[in-house]
């Protein structure tokens, strides 16, 4: 049932690709979408109503289209019954995870899947997490390969692949994808994902084969060809946040504000990650001021406020963008907690000193900033942001002898 469903799923998946690109379709609901796969998959008259009652999953009409995450759930354990992955992936969809995980159990294929079903709710720490110490299984390994491919992250996907045989097609799936993104020329790139594109090695690799030529579409400013991409995006995965945060980039670039606030609107309704949420929720602070609409821009902010403390990894934005609509004292706040966040990665905390010393200069503060300055002796800094701290150094003490 597993393999006969995939088989159909891309083929279907490749005639709609190749296909003329149409006005997207709102996406169905998580609910929804969990009760058009029991109703598609479950033919036996008796034990498909015992299944929606004991998940408390309410029937469709039968027909309906299967979405990806079915697919991608059969392929990450492509050995547990069928009838079991289709059940977890609906109670995935629902983000009843703990009831999934005590239907799956702790075999390697049921923690691939378990993982999986994280991932398709973009929850990829808590996925990676899952993975971490479950040893090397051929399904653990594999599901760890997908994770970090689809965060871009084809350093650790490389390696991990490069442990699977030689001429297993996802390990040469891996290999030509890292080959292609290393090529400087966006000409040459565009060409190779296209040959990639002929025969993806899964669902999964075509969408993200789809994504790296909208990001190269969109570094040519080819535009309309990149509205193409994402209809072909939007073909293989309907509810993905990541086609309209394409369309940000692209309005952003020609700062069409109006549009760029549309698009993270169209990602918000999307995202079920609620750090990658609460990032779009600054930057559609950030659209609405630029755009001159001030007053959304403080209801949105307060809004994000109200939540409370932003994750770690949303610290460095809220705090560029407090200084963006001239909320000195919040940058500053949030730069010096990012700072201080462990947490945080070297490249987040230097972009929480960049704020904290632009604030500060803005305002005149220049005691505090060459205090702030001479407190980081000794700390690794990168070449340019060493630059910029001399320079305000300079500056803070001109202006303090100057006095």
């Amino acid at each position: 049932l597993g393999a006969s469903f995939v088989a159909r799923w891309r083929a279907e998946r490749a005639t709609l690709a190749s296909s003329t690109p149409t006005q997207p379709s709102p996406p169905a609901s998580r609910v929804e979408l969990a009760r058009r796969y029991l109703s598609s998959m479950t033919e036996d008259p008796e034990l498909g109503p015992r299944w929606q009652r004991e998940h408390r999953l309410e029937p469709l009409a039968a027909g309906d289209a299967l979405p990806w995450q079915v697919a991608e759930g059969l392929e990450a354990a492509p050995n547990l019954p069928a009838q079991r992955v289709l059940i977890a992936v609906a109670l995935g969809l629902q983000d009843r995870f703990e009831e999934a995980d005590r239907l799956l159990g702790e075999t390697s294929e049921a923690l691939a899947l378990r993982a999986e079903l994280r991932a398709q709710a973009r929850r990829h720490s808590e996925a990676l997490a899952l993975l971490e110490h479950a040893g090397d299984a051929r399904a653990v390994r594999r599901e760890r390969i997908q994770l970090y491919a689809s965060q871009q992250d084809l350093t650790r996907a490389l390696a991990e692949a490069r442990a699977l045989p030689v001429g297993d097609p996802l390990r040469a799936a891996i290999e030509g994808e890292a080959r292609v993104r290393s090529l400087p020329d966006p000409e040459q790139r565009l060409r190779e994902l296209e040959a990639l594109l002929a025969a993806p090695a899964s669902p999964a690799q075509a969408f993200r084969l789809r994504f790296d030529v909208a990001q190269v579409l969109l570094e040519l400013r080819r535009y309309a060809e990149l509205e193409d991409e994402l209809e072909r995006m939007h073909a293989l995965r309907p509810d993905s946040p990541l086609i309209p945060f394409l369309r940000y980039l692209r309005y952003n670039t020609e700062r069409n504000y109006p549009e760029v606030t549309r698009a993270l609107d169209e990602g918000l309704a999307y995202e079920r990650d609620p750090e990658q949420a609460a990032m779009l929720g600054w930057l559609r602070v950030q659209s609405l001021w630029l755009s001159g609409d001030k007053v959304r821009s403080r209801a949105a902010r307060e809004a994000l406020l109200r939540e409370g403390p932003p994750a770690a990894g949303v610290i460095p934005l809220a705090a560029q963008i407090s200084a963006v609509v001239q909320q000195p004292a919040d940058a500053l706040a949030f730069a010096e907690a990012g700072r201080a966040n462990p947490a945080l990665s070297p490249e987040g905390r230097w972009t929480c000193l960049r704020v904290s010393i632009e604030v500060l200069r803005a305002s005149g503060a220049w005691a505090e900033l060459r205090t702030l300055i001479e407190g980081l002796e000794g700390e690794p800094l990168p070449p340019d942001l060493f630059q910029t701290l001399a320079e305000a150094h300079a500056e803070a003490t001109r202006a303090l002898e100057g006095r």
